[in-house]
């Protein structure tokens, strides 16, 4: 009994593609039963109660389970024991449940389902919401009649609900672009997908931690899609179906969903594709002979069509098999993925009698993963230290995949305590024998746990976890092994780590002068995007770009700043073409300097976009005034005000970094910069008008804000006072350290990740950050030199502060502990010699 199942993921949705060889037996189904009611407890008659075991890309093979309740209330649903028997692999067994005008309820039936609990599973409906989110078009105007495809909703995990709900709702935008959604509550939904008719089919993915929602979403402007199979042969190509699905992860951004089937000509199209990054997902024929080879990553343009020629690969037959170490039958129906090519091209299969697999990949690096495990053996453990990728050769016919093999499981229990021998309940632990993963548990009311890892496997490493603390890892002390007791610092902490905090004295809470170097404002600025050459403001050409310098007065003496934005950098040939063109101007004309550096700000993209003609700056973009004061409400002048925009919708990195020394930037030819005049003024060129923000760095302190929404220009930003860190390391036989500290914040200005770094010079024991910025969570991290020059960062001495202004901590990291150690030398192992 084989089965060649496709797994992937669509905007978060899970869908499967899968085609069964033979069908198993059918037997006497299993049944959920429940109960519908009311706040009240009066019975619900005609709700709909809905389970969906799988999604597929062809709604015949999907296996959806409805029913509705009677005039008592009570439903029942009963499902094929083939759909649980062949262990599908979809990531929740949610029963959904609606009525108009009431809240949807969902509940997880996983006991009822794999487990035979026939625990009824009821349902308490609860009056409707006035849930609404406003939707417009690219050009700002209402989006009207768009219909509701699907939303991701929070119940006891996030979720899609089953599209008989999603039918019954018949949701749609009205004149004024607005969707009602009463049936939810606004703050559990996590993404909306809509289907318009100009614009394709978009999803947004909603900031869960903003309060109140955004309150405008705004479609993507839309470009083509056009994908074309070469070579193979008419089989594979026949019924052969793509889906691209967006690789950003910022959130708010649109992102576009759609999917095509090839023609007879070997084509497959999509009209209207959100502009964007991509990955692309392919499913081909049952049993074709040829495979695609699909692009890592491609990119939709705005009114543009973006062509992809994608060839057809002789397909190469592995054999693999699931091992079960010790026992006496072979591993039969185990659900293994078998990975090939770049993206998520994989084949799921399921093990035959003697407990083996066979399909077939393309050439190159295969991984193989045991997903599901069948009930014999699903307690089982897999062991992760023998799971090694094969290189599959072009020129082979068959492949022998290493075993992936099982152990049987051996419960280790144990106590977690804290410094003083007190419990912690609550924590979830992670065990690890070195780097590899070997088991996981969670403590109880009590500090008690218990934890199934393999036999013959023993824990040396144990990271702990506290849901109170955003499940950030601490390393625990294991204080002995039988009986295993664990200890940890309710701070936190590593064991060899202290910290201490006082007051900063008066002469330490400035920073050094602020050295704007290099970035003087009257400097020349030639920008290389990847259609026009930017400069003096305005857009243009290389000839334009020499004119431009030559015009310039003593353009012997200057130094002129020369940047490439992002797609530039990535472009071999043209990022080629920028240097060779610096190169020749430097002798032409004399200026000093030459190097071409790589513009990481949104402007970067903003430039790629450009074409060539005087269309700097966007019509979009607006001059936006502000002013700095000191702590003590003084103009602050002087002061680095750094310009940070959220990423354009064709970037495929949605997180910025900035570089720090002494409470500046390392190098502020790197980003966007203005500096304040005497008055503490500034000004700065806003492509990004509705939502965008600002950081300021000067000698007396730091201070940020954002725009999220649109509204007025900044208000007097006032500056907060230095934090300062200052790290002792104990030595370590000669071997040098270093630390550096980074700044953190999730969702600033439209960026999903925003970090600031600083370092320490390396062989240095005592280190004094002097200009910290206060009030975030600040990372510090203890890194190790190898002898031969390569640095490792130590993750069990990685601890965080929460800074306040004005406040000095004193960190002292004492000996490497076996942790550490163990740590050091597994990054040694993976990341090179030492």
């Amino acid at each position: 009994m084989a089965i060649l199942e496709r797994w992937n993921r669509i905007s978060g949705a899970a869908l499967m593609i899968v085609s069964m060889a033979a069908a198993v037996q059918a037997e006497e189904p299993v049944v959920v039963r429940g109960t519908v009611t009311d706040e009240s407890g009066q019975p619900v008659a005609g709700a709909i109660v809905a389970l969906d075991l799988r999604r597929s890309a062809n709604e015949a093979e999907n296996w959806s389970v409805t029913a509705r309740s009677d005039s008592g209330g009570q439903y029942a649903l009963s499902i094929k024991l083939e759909w649980v028997k062949l262990g599908a692999y979809y990531h929740s067994r949610t029963v959904w449940c609606y009525q108009p005008g009431k809240l949807i309820e969902a509940a997880s039936a996983y006991q009822q389902v794999d487990r035979g609990n026939e625990t009824p599973l009821d349902f308490i409906l609860r009056p409707g919401s006035e849930t609404t989110f406003e939707f417009r078009t690219p050009e700002g105007k209402p989006l009207r009649d768009a219909a509701l495809a699907s939303f991701h909703y929070k119940v006891a995990n996030i979720d899609i609900p089953p599209d008989l709900i999603i039918d019954a709702l018949d949701a749609r935008t009205d004149a004024h672009g607005i969707l009602h959604l009463p049936c939810c509550e606004q703050a559990r939904v996590y993404s909306i997908r809509l289907r318009t008719g100009d614009w394709g089919t978009q999803a947004f993915y909603l900031e869960q931690a903003e309060t109140p929602r955004p309150p405008v979403l705004t479609l993507a402007p839309t470009g083509k899609l056009r994908i074309t199979l070469t070579g193979g042969d008419m089989a594979s190509r026949a019924g052969a179906l793509f889906m691209p699905y967006s690789n950003s992860d910022a959130r708010r951004l649109p992102r576009g969903e759609g999917k095509a089937v090839v023609d007879a000509d070997g084509v497959a199209v999509i009209e209207q594709l959100a502009a964007g990054g991509y990955q692309l997902m392919a499913s081909n024929a049952k049993g074709a002979d040829f495979l695609p080879k699909i692009p890592r990553t491609f990119e939709v343009q705005p009114g543009e069509t973006t062509e992809l020629e994608v060839p057809l690969v002789k397909a190469v037959k592995v054999t693999g098999s699931v091992v079960a170490e010790g026992a006496d039958q072979p591993v039969v129906g185990a659900y293994v993925s078998v990975g090939y090519g770049v993206s998520r091209q994989s084949q799921n299969i399921l093990t035959g009698p003697d407990g083996t697999f066979e399909t077939c990949v393309l050439p190159g690096t295969v991984r193989t993963q045991a997903i599901i495990l069948p009930k014999p053996f699903s307690h089982w453990i897999r062991d992760r230290t023998r799971q090694a990728a094969t290189q599959v050769a072009a020129d082979a016919t068959e492949v022998r995949l290493p075993p992936i093999y099982l152990l049987e499981p051996k419960v280790v229990s144990g106590k977690l305590v804290d410094e003083r021998g007190q419990p912690l309940p609550g924590r979830r632990l992670t065990l690890k024998s070195g780097d590899e993963y070997i088991g996981g548990g969670q403590t109880d009311d009590v500090g008690k746990f218990e934890a199934r890892i393999g036999a013959g496997a023993t824990p040396d490493v144990i990271v702990v976890e506290d849901p109170n603390g955003g499940f950030r890892g601490t390393y625990a002390r294991i204080d002995s092994q039988d009986p295993m007791v664990i200890s940890v610092r309710r701070s936190g902490l590593p064991w060899n780590v202290e910290v201490s905090e006082s007051p900063t004295p008066p002469e330490k809470l400035t920073a050094p002068e602020i050295d704007r170097g290099a970035d003087d404002p009257d400097r020349p600025r030639v920008i290389f995007a990847r259609n026009v050459v930017i400069l003096g403001g305005k857009t243009g050409d290389y000839i334009d770009a020499q004119e431009y310098l030559q015009s310039l007065d003593r353009p012997e003496a200057t130094m002129p700043y020369f940047a490439a934005t992002r797609d530039l950098a990535r472009d071999p040939e043209g990022y080629e073409e920028a240097r060779l063109w610096v190169r020749a101007m430097r002798q032409l004309i004399g200026f000093r300097g030459g190097t071409v550096r790589r513009l990481d700000t949104r402007r970067s993209a903003v430039f790629d976009e450009l074409r060539l003609g005087d269309s700097w700056p966007p019509e979009h973009a607006e001059t936006v005034h502000g002013v700095v004061l000191t702590p003590t409400g003084e103009p602050a002048a002087g002061a680095q005000v750094v310009l940070l925009e959220p990423p354009p919708l064709s970037a495929q990195q949605y997180s910025a970094s900035l570089y720090l020394r002494n409470g500046a930037l390392r190098d502020a030819s790197e980003h966007e910069v203005a500096y304040t005049d005497q008055d503490g003024r500034f000004e700065h060129l806003v492509t990004a008008p509705d939502q965008y923000g600002v950081m300021v760095f000067h000698p007396e302190g730091f201070a940020m804000w954002q725009r999220s929404t649109g509204g007025d220009s900044p208000e007097p930003i006032k500056l907060d006072r230095w934090a300062r860190i200052v790290t002792t390391l104990a030595p370590n036989k000669g071997n040098r350290q270093s630390t550096s500290i980074g700044p953190a914040l999730q969702g600033f200005a439209g960026n999903r990740h925003l970090s600031m770094h600083e370092f320490s010079q390396r062989d240095t024991l005592r280190h004094e950050f002097p200009a910290v910025p206060p009030g975030m969570r600040v990372i510090l991290q203890r890194s190790y030199q190898t002898e031969s020059g390569m640095g490792v960062a130590i993750s069990p001495s990685v601890i965080d502060i929460q800074t306040e202004p004005g406040t000095t901590y004193e960190v002292e990291f004492g000996p490497l502990t076996e942790a550490d150690k163990r740590d050091i030398e597994a990054n040694l192992k993976r990341y090179g010699p030492n």
